[in-house]
C-alpha cells in the first residue's frame, strides 16, 4: 500500500487520496455545468489546491516506479 500526502502534516493511502480528491473535484465541475462554464473564485482556488496535491502526488509515484 502506497501513502502519499494530502496535506502538509497528513498522508493517506493512494485510494483514500482518490476517494478525497473526487470528493472536492466533482463538486465543483458540477457547479460549473450549472453555472454556464463560470468558474466561482473558491472553487478556482479549491481547484489551484487540487492540482497542486495531484502532481504532488504523481511526482512521488513516479519516483517510487523508479526505485
Amino acid at each position: 500500500m502506497v501513502d502519499v500526502s494530502w496535506d502538509y502534516n497528513s498522508k493517506v493511502s493512494a485510494e483514500q487520496f482518490i476517494i478525497r480528491f473526487a470528493n472536492e473535484f466533482f463538486p465543483i465541475i458540477k457547479s460549473m455545468q450549472e453555472n454556464d462554464g463560470d468558474l466561482f473564485v473558491s472553487d478556482y482556488q479549491k481547484l489551484v489546491s487540487l492540482g497542486w496535491k495531484i502532481r504532488e502526488v504523481s511526482s512521488h509515484l513516479k519516483g517510487k516506479g523508479n526505485e
